[in-house]
């Protein structure tokens, strides 16, 4: 008797290595007639977990370097003169987005370029001008907001509320990064001033003037420092840590990867899944949509982080009301 509806042996072996590819690879298929460029424009160095989130973003929606996508990287690990340069190498590549890590990246690529789209993950966009309006971008660039300027006034009173004697505050800031302008705002001034902290900034413009900032910090007897953002800091966040924690001064920061290292305490939001997230607009963008017409997406959820082990080394007792309010509690 003939078997009816059976293939051949060999063939269903084809057919089966078909299926587990089609599997293995379920959306790689709609894009892979052709290979799609994507430029990524750092402030910072090499091996960011930003990088690392949105690779991972983009692998779930079936982009696979070497295979539908071709990305060509440009770090200039903190400095920034050579943003420009850069951006234009990037350019010449003909990309069909443009990925820009820190303020600095994405002002240095809105300068360079209004035809090709750019996506951006950064604290105000409106207010640094990268943007009209949330809901409607305008021009070449669209992303996600990380809010920074609003999350300052709050890491200052909770700073306050965990530390009730501090009066002299140091701030950490590059004074070539956009973000620095966060500093001079009224908001956060008038928080300090209504709180009695004086704030006090010490610049630091890369790695080699780090050890320096902090000795002038201990020697200005600040009571505590905050870093105000950037990518250069949060890529030397565990360096940062180690000198806080060696001049004895309890570390405010905006991520928890700073708490993570030895930092004392951090409010914010998860930066690797806003830069994750980052990957659904480079993939609407790869399929036709016009950056104008993606909306910047702003987080809806913060974290406060407290590193107990760094407080213990401190002599710092942390109150019963803000380790109930911490989100993670580092032991």
């Amino acid at each position: 008797m003939t078997e009816v509806g059976l293939l051949p042996n060999n063939r269903r072996h084809v057919l089966l290595g078909t299926l587990s590819a089609i599997v293995a690879y379920p959306r790689v298929g709609r894009t892979q007639h052709r290979r799609f460029r994507i430029g990524w424009l750092d402030a910072g160095a090499p091996g960011s977990i930003e990088l690392k989130a949105v690779l991972a973003g983009l692998s779930d929606l079936g982009y696979v370097e070497g295979v539908n996508t071709v990305f060509d990287y440009r770090w200039v690990e903190g400095h920034l003169d050579r943003l420009p340069a850069y951006v234009a190498e990037l350019i010449a590549l003909k990309p069909d987005v443009i990925v820009a890590r820190s303020f600095a990246a994405i002002q240095a690529a809105k300068t360079a370029t209004t035809t090709i789209p750019i996506v951006f993950a950064a604290g105000d966009p409106v207010e640094s001008g990268f943007v009209s309006s949330l809901s409607h971008p305008g021009g070449n660039l669209t992303g996600l907001s990380m809010n920074q300027r609003d999350l300052l006034p709050k890491r200052l009173e909770y700073l306050k509320e965990t530390l009730p004697g501090l009066s002299r505050l140091a701030v950490l800031i590059n004074p070539n990064d956009p973000i620095t302008r966060l500093y001079g705002s009224q908001r956060f001034n008038d928080t300090a001033q209504s709180l009695g902290i004086q704030l006090t900034s010490v610049a630091a413009v890369g790695a080699a003037d780090l050890a320096g900032a902090f000795a002038a910090m201990a020697q200005d007897h600040a009571d505590a420092v905050m870093i105000l953002g950037g990518a250069v800091f949060y890529d030397r966040r565990q360096h940062i840590a180690d000198l806080a924690l060696q001049h004895r001064l309890p570390l405010a920061a905006e991520a928890v990867q700073y708490v993570e290292v030895g930092g004392f305490m951090s409010f914010g939001i998860d930066i690797p899944a806003i830069y994750r997230r980052t990957a659904i607009y480079i993939d609407k963008i790869l399929k036709g949509t016009l950056p104008t017409d993606l909306p910047i997406e702003q987080p809806n959820k913060y974290e406060l982080a407290i590193n107990m082990e760094t407080a213990k080394a401190l002599g710092i007792a942390i109150p019963p009301l803000i380790l109930a309010r911490a989100d993670r509690v580092i032991e």
